[in-house]
């Protein structure tokens, strides 16, 4: 799945190509990449992995039975110390097997190149060329602050993500990892303050300033922690409120390029040595084309899962057990139209743009991948998103940006609800329960997912042998209950749409019995056919027993 190796020979010419000239300007400081050729100096061994990985990234790698590879190991010592003369280091990354750093002279390019563990060098940030600070990636603007209140809703109602959020299922005990430009501001917006108390927003580095300080600039990072930690009653109520978000700056506001990308692919390592095991990475930023160094500018034909340098970090991010989402672009309306990397990988999880109404945006980009497959995977409301500014009040933003932090939230709300699964069984799942699963376009991707259905199709499973429900599909709008009351005086039953809203609730006494067959007739006037819900609960305490899908026939 890996091909890293002929990305790198790709970029070999352009690269010596490049450096003559940026070394011989008095005063740069280019940024370079270079790529070890292996790690067959290493002093370490897969077989004994706690000599150099972290108690966090060893739990998580047991708790989903993952082998220690290769790319756990760290680069060897002597490659590092041989090249030390040669660059500067700036970071290191072990599952790409290389290292960031800084060049003074051509001559040490050409000693670095004649070393026989080094495969290439070549440049990936000029500081010849400077931007304005920019936030990338979303299409945000303030519509204003008097009409605001409880608007958020908006923004998850379409997934069930209200009725998710009303059984208890918030995100607590899932952790989520934005990678972004910055959190302005939100180390005191009042619509953080629950999460900060509560010790739920961490801040880890800023990787592109080699600074612990992620609060001091970059907009874009505050609107997307926003969409999912935001919490202010009656206002603001984020699709995860209750999870904790580790902060990570990866995305240069003054430049574009493929340093970035190995940012990312540094800041993910560093979330796995410091993360839980239920973790989720959000990326709400994307990379194709307006690269500082042209020549770098990715091609569709790089959009194949295995190519670009931060789609091979997030496809090794999943497979070391995180939960992976990143937004599928903004390029729809473009000449580019099609997804940006990471959104390629095939263990990543795309997340398209739509209306409230779950129509596609224009703006949101479209599949298939070089090589064929389904992208978008899922789609998500990213037009009208309420969130949190950095200037302390709420305002509303476009983009696949804020899709895709909505979507990373529901699916850590709905993970705290069944802990006990996978990252890639919640992925199944919510291509699973999306509105298009059996017939997947490069729009929509699966579709739009509905997480209060996965949630209640898993609560079903579990009444096997509890209730029973027939005739299913119904019968001219009757069909019948066989219960185990388990001693209950009572019971109430209720039919909920896939969205959870209320079609249906009546009681009935047990009268003692161990077993009762209750029938059931609903009012054709209120139904439509499709897929629903009943759910059986104890009259007297309310207690929820059983949930049983049923289907409603075309009438």
């Amino acid at each position: 799945m890996i091909g890293i190796k002929g990305w790198f020979d790709k970029y070999r010419l352009v690269a010596l190509a490049v450096y003559c000239f940026v070394v011989s300007t008095a005063g740069a400081q280019d940024i370079y990449w270079l790529q070890f050729a292996d790690k067959e100096a290493t002093a370490f061994s897969v077989d004994n992995p706690a000599l150099f990985m972290s108690p966090n990234a060893l739990a998580r790698r047991a708790a989903y039975d993952i082998p220690i590879e290769r790319t756990d190991l760290p680069i060897p010592t002597s490659y590092l110390t041989a090249v030390e003369s040669l660059i500067e280091c700036k970071y290191t990354s072990k599952w790409l097997n290389g290292m960031l750093g800084t060049i003074q002279t051509s001559e040490a390019i050409d000693s670095l190149l004649a070393l026989p563990f080094v495969d290439t060098v070549f440049m990936v940030k000029t500081q010849s060329k400077s931007k304005k600070r920019r936030g990338k990636g979303s299409k945000g603007q303030n519509k204003g602050g008097d009409r605001m209140y409880g608007e958020s809703a908006l923004n998850i109602r379409m997934h069930g993500g209200i009725e998710l959020h009303a059984y208890g299922f918030q995100g607590q005990g899932i952790e989520i990892a934005v990678m972004d430009n910055g959190f302005q501001g939100m180390d005191n917006s009042g619509y953080l303050a629950q999460a900060r108390n509560d010790g739920r927003i961490v801040p880890v580095y800023d990787f592109v300033d080699d600074d612990p300080d992620v609060f001091s600039e970059g907009s874009h990072g505050s609107l997307v922690l926003g969409t999912m930690l935001g919490y202010f009653e009656g206002q603001m109520i984020g699709s995860a409120p209750l999870s904790k978000a580790y902060l990570f700056v990866t995305e240069d506001t003054d430049s574009e390029g493929l340093y970035e990308e190995y940012l990312w692919a540094i800041a993910a390592e560093h979330a796995d040595s410091v993360m839980g095991i239920r973790s989720v990475i959000n990326t709400s930023l994307g990379y194709s084309t307006g690269f500082d160094i042209a020549d770098q500018n990715h091609t569709i034909e790089d959009m194949d899962g295995n190519t670009t340098p931060i789609t091979i970090a997030a496809d090794l991010a999943a497979r070391k057990g995180f939960l992976v989402v990143n937004s599928a672009g903004n390029s729809g309306n473009d000449d580019w139209q099609y997804v940006t990397a990471p959104a390629d990988g095939d263990s990543v999880l795309a997340v398209g743009a739509t209306t409230i109404d779950g129509n596609r945006v224009s703006f949101s980009s479209l599949g298939p991948t070089a090589d064929g497959r389904i992208k978008p995977d899922v789609m998500g409301v990213g037009y009208d998103v309420l969130t949190t500014s950095p200037y302390g009040f709420l305002t509303y933003a476009d983009g696949t940006s804020f899709s895709s932090p909505l979507v990373s939230g529901l699916c850590a709300s709905y993970w705290s609800a069944y802990p006990e699964l996978t990252p890639f069984e919640i992925l199944s799942d919510v291509k699973r329960f999306s509105h298009q699963f059996s017939s997947p376009d490069y729009e929509y991707g699966y579709g739009i997912p509905s997480f209060f259905a996965m949630y209640m199709a898993r609560r079903t499973a579990e009444a096997n042998g509890k209730v029973e429900l027939y005739p299913n599909p119904i019968v001219e709008d009757k069909f019948n209950l066989l219960i185990d009351t388990d001693g209950r005086e009572s019971i109430g039953v209720v039919l909920l749409s896939m969205s959870g809203q209320f079609i249906y609730e009546d009681g009935f006494n047990t009268y003692g019995a161990s077993t009762i067959d209750i029938p059931v007739s609903l009012e054709s006037a209120l139904l439509k056919e499709g897929m629903f819900f009943v759910r059986v609960y104890d009259l007297q305490s309310g207690e929820e027993l059983y949930d049983k899908k049923v289907v409603i026939p075309m009438r």
